[in-house]
């Protein structure tokens, strides 16, 4: 860049070459600029530029000059952008103007320029180069700005100038965090937003803030962004965590939850903190996943049995009903080293000497016994009020050096460790869950549907019916709030819509729910009344419970929104249209409450699963369970199951599914290998109740009463004292019912475990005559003992209760015979009975309603045997047929005398 002292010439370089002039912006070169560049060039001395270069001449003094430059400097100091430079104007002479101004104009330049150039050859050169030196960088910063070019030869900065400007909150500090590209972005971004919330930045402060702390790779990122890029912080984290997004490790699924089982010999508390560890990195799962997976990793002990009884509400209450059991498991490890005491003998150097390396003793007769040597005793004791790293050192390395003594046995090679079954079972079912993991549905949105050509719901309704329009009742505030809650949801899932015209409209009803919870239903009741009845048969409950027992694995599945699933007609989506404070809406899919969805449903569940059913697979409507006779198996019947969910685009709720168990929940019982058991819930349900004190609560008794009948000998008889007050008018709790209530009580606190029986098997049933009622039971006879199947009972109505009793014996078998019709169908049946059933019934002139049950009772293989004694314990209680008491008394009389062969 060319410098000249006061009142010399200064040449501006022009890009491309050429000067550019502020009034014409540039062009061919003035006859001015020729001239003064041409004199320029004369001497040696001023020859600062080349001469291939054209210039542009402007006249300025040494104070001009200065100002110009300090002027310069100032604006830079104050950051002005750099895209639009201010430059003082400069006194530059107009070249287009009129030819004799212009000739005027150029005579004068030539004088001064030969007076500059005189006044240069007189100036000391070492004074002129430092004077140059100091003006250099200035004069290349003005050049810069006159040109539009940036400083330093830098790129413009990414953040945006009023980021820039921003002032620094006072006492600011690095922060000492750092990222350099290598870890998760997500984990920094989190750090650093906790720091920027505890300091209070603002949005440009965070921005400049943020920036302190990349390194690396992570801050060569940033400076490749284009200038003014960043605008706010929000568009700053975002683009970050998108750079780097590669890095961020992947999010795990609820089947790593799943997947976490308390080990043997892992405490409480470590398990607990190991779970929690985990839930960190699954931040998808919700409450119910995280509260059922620790409760489901358990060992068996005091902790689960309290979770099983009462399931938590949220994550957090489980955690805090397993930390009051950690203090428990705690307390009595210490308790139990507490009774402990470290026993020093005195003789234990000779016992060293008998001592192998391994742990075993050698050298004395004493050595083939366990135990202590006869009529020692300790000499002193320590107790355990050492130090606990004492103690602890002293318990581990008892337990090192401990040698478990097994029996011995000649000739034993080497064995190798055997695998545990259950672990490897564990590793393949976790696979299995992975590799299908897109037939679980968290969210509702998530829900794809069933293809309308596979199955589609229609109302085929009567078009004879008058449609019915409700009105629409109004809620309180709370309830209101809950039904926009679940419009929401179902909007969002998209399994309803608005409509402006419906043909039916219902209105909603919200039933409170556990944990506080509302479900929302809809009142179809006009609109089933207008449907006829869909006549597809259900599976019995019964033979599925039975051909779910003894299986040695069970997996039982649950759908997500199983009926919703179902896409409903378009011409009857009108009709299922429902009316809210907000407005109306109308199903798309198949809803709740409808009269012929649970046939629906069941005939889609019977055409997925043709080939399974019955075979390694029970479906009940929405309930579905794999089972398996053998473990080993067990894998591929949930894969075959799995496929065919994939195949139809079923989708399954993960809350509410259990793999690989050996006892589970299943429409209401228990089911295990060994056969039936009672849903301890239901149990504990009438233990907790409190006497009736009313006629509903009266119903509530006998309703739960009736859902465990098949357990209960006799339920009929044990709960008749109820039955009579329910027909009375004014409700009145007394003595007897009182009485009948303990010993129900007492009764239902040890019930039996149901089995069920196997093909080919002949089943016994054994007959109850009361006053009041009909009871019996089926069992079967294996090894010697017999066990239960099925307890029935009934109360004599009308004029029944005026029968005989061998009429009311054949009653009672036509009863449990229609009632158990699908065992004695495949089963041979044996009657014992102390009643002549057998004459009464095969005998030709018999009354008109013994020859109808008679012809009920031949298509079944009935034999009748006498009664024998009751082997089972269980079935010692329900045999009450003895003598009745007579009507009259019979009075006996003697006349005292007695002798060896009689009177």
């Amino acid at each position: 860049t060319p410098i000249t002292p006061p009142g010399v010439k200064v040449s501006v370089l022009t890009s491309a070459g050429a000067s550019q002039n502020p009034n014409t912006g540039g062009g061919e070169p003035t006859e001015m600029s020729r001239r003064a560049g041409k004199k320029i060039q004369e001497g040696p001395e001023q020859t600062l530029v080349p001469s291939r270069v054209e210039e542009q001449t402007v006249t300025m003094t040494r104070d001009e000059m200065q100002r110009m430059i300090a002027e310069a400097v100032a604006a830079q100091l104050k950051q002005v952008q750099p895209e639009q430079p201010r430059v003082e104007p400069l006194r530059i002479e107009q070249p287009n103007i009129e030819r004799e101004q212009q000739a005027q104009s150029n005579e004068r330049q030539n004088r001064r320029a030969e007076e500059e150039a005189s006044s240069i050859r007189t100036v000391n050169p070492q004074a002129r180069d430092e004077t140059l030196e100091q003006l250099l960088p200035q004069v290349r910063d003005l050049q810069a700005r006159v040109e539009g070019r940036k400083t330093s030869g830098s790129r413009g900065h990414p953040f945006s100038q009023h980021i820039l400007d921003a002032d620094l909150p006072q006492g600011f500090h690095d922060l000492n965090i750092s990222y350099d590209g290598s870890t998760d972005p997500s984990r920094h971004m989190r750090s650093f937003e906790n720091m920027a919330v505890l300091h209070r930045y603002n949005d440009p402060v965070q921005c400049r803030a943020f920036l302190t702390t990349l390194r690396g790779s992570a801050q060569d990122w940033f400076h490749q962004l284009p200038a003014g890029a960043i605008k706010d912080f929000e568009g700053f984290s975002s683009s970050f965590l998108n750079q780097f997004a590669s890095v961020r490790p992947q999010e795990k699924s609820f089947l790593t939850l799943m997947g976490i089982q308390q080990k043997e010999g892992e405490s409480l508390r470590d398990y607990v903190a190991r779970y929690a560890r985990a839930c960190v990195e699954v931040p998808r799962a919700s409450e119910e996943i995280k509260a059922g997976g620790l409760t489901r990793g358990l060992l068996p002990g005091l902790c689960r049995n309290s979770l099983a009884k009462r399931p938590g509400r949220t994550f957090d209450e489980v955690l805090g009903r397993c930390a009051k059991y950690m203090n428990v498991e705690e307390a009595e490890a210490d308790f139990s080293q507490a009774s402990k005491t470290i026993k020093i003998d005195p003789r234990d150097e000779r016992k060293k000497k008998r001592v192998s390396s391994t742990g075993e003793r050698k050298g004395s007769p004493r050595a083939e016994r366990e135990g202590r040597p006869r009529g020692w005793r300790p000499t002193h004791y320590i107790p355990l009020m050492a130090p606990q790293a004492r103690i602890l050192e002293v318990m581990e390395r008892e337990i090192r050096d401990h040698v478990v003594r097994w029996p011995k046995t000649r000739n034993d090679g080497p064995t190798r460790p055997k695998s545990n079954p259950y672990y490897e079972l564990r590793g393949q079912l976790v696979e299995l869950l992975r590799e299908f993991r897109d037939i679980f549905a968290f969210p509702p949105e998530e829900l794809t549907g069933i293809d309308p050509e596979v199955m589609e719901h229609k109302l085929n309704v009567d078009p004879l019916k008058k449609t019915v329009k409700q009105r629409l009742r109004h809620h309180g505030a709370e309830i209101d709030k809950a039904i926009e809650v679940e419009v929401d949801k179902l909007l969002k899932a998209k399994h309803i819509k608005e409509i402006q015209f419906p043909e039916w409209i219902s209105n909603t009803v919200m039933v409170k729910k556990a944990l506080s919870k509302w479900r929302m239903c809809i009142d179809f009741r006009d609109l089933n009344l207008a449907c006829p009845k869909d006549h597809y048969p259900l599976p019995r409950i019964d033979q599925l419970v039975d051909s779910t027992a003894g299986c040695e694995l069970l997996s039982m599945m649950d759908a997500s929104l199983g009926y919703h699933q179902i896409p409903l007609a378009p011409e009857d989506q009108s009709k299922v249209s429902f009316v809210t404070s907000k407005g109306t809406y109308c199903y798309v899919v198949m809803p709740f409450g409808l009269k012929n969805a649970g046939a629906t449903y069941q005939r889609l569940m019977d055409r997925m699963f043709r080939s399974q059913i019955g075979r390694n697979m029970e479906v009940y409507v929405d309930d579905i369970l794999v089972k398996s006779r053998s473990s080993t198996s067990h894998v591929e019947d949930l894969k075959e199951a799995f496929k065919t969910l994939r195949t139809y685009g079923m989708k399954l709720n993960p809350s509410k599914c259990a793999f690989g168990v050996r006892a589970g929940r299943f429409l209401g019982y228990i089911v295990t290998e060994k056969g039936i058991e009672v849903n301890k819930d239901k149990v504990k349900a009438i233990l907790d109740m409190a006497p009736p004190k009313n006629v509903r609560e009266l119903q509530v008794l006998t309703g739960r009463i009736a859902g465990l009948s098949r357990f209960i000998a006799r339920a009929v008889e044990r709960s008749f004292p109820f039955f009579k007050l329910l027909k009375k008018k004014a409700f009145q709790w007394n003595d007897e019912a009182q009485m009948a209530f303990e010993k129900l009580k007492e009764f239902l606190s040890e019930l039996p475990l149901l089995t069920k029986p196997e093909p080919g098997d002949e089943l016994v049933l054994y007959i109850s005559v009361g006053i009041f009622s009909l009871s019996s039971v089926l069992l079967r006879e294996a090894e010697g003992a017999q066990q239960p199947i099925y307890y029935t009972s009934r109360v004599l109505q009308g004029a029944e209760a005026r029968y005989s009793e061998v009429e009311k014996a054949a009653l009672t078998l036509v009863i449990t015979a229609r009632k158990l019709r699908p065992y004695f169908l495949n089963h041979a049946i044996i009657v014992r009975t102390n009643f002549q059933l057998g004459e009464t019934l095969g005998r030709p002139i018999v009354s008109g309603r013994l020859v109808k049950w008679a012809v009920d009772l031949s298509e079944y293989s009935i034999k009748y045997e006498p009664r024998r004694a009751i082997k089972a314990q269980a079935l010692a209680d329900f045999i009450q047929e003895g003598t009745k008491g007579a009507s009259k008394k019979w009075i006996m009389h003697v006349d005292g005398s007695s002798a060896a062969r009689g009177s």
